[in-house]
């Protein structure tokens, strides 16, 4: 069938960003960045001090570590206050 191997490579480089999210198909730096945010939104206790001077070395200025990470939170609240009153996306 036309396009199966795209969609099954897609469907693969997902489950392994599913797995592991700094395996995903973003840029390296970017999967970084990534996972940090998804592990400090879901709890910013886990999060260590070494992992943002990690992401600084990787290029990220503290202003886009905070920008991603209020990003990430927003999206979580929303979702909460989705769920919380049943709202169905448009």
């Amino acid at each position: 069938m036309f396009g199966e191997s795209t969609v099954s490579s897609k469907s693969d480089t997902i489950q392994k960003a599913l797995e592991n999210l700094r395996n995903g198909p973003l840029a390296e730096r970017e999967n970084l960045l990534l996972d940090y945010v998804v592990r400090a939104v879901r709890n910013p206790h886990a999060v260590k001090d070494a992992e943002v001077d990690q992401l600084r070395q990787e290029g990220w200025t503290d202003q886009d570590i905070f920008d991603a990470v209020a990003h990430g939170a927003q999206h979580t609240a929303v979702d909460i206050l989705f769920e919380t009153f049943r709202v169905a996306p448009l």
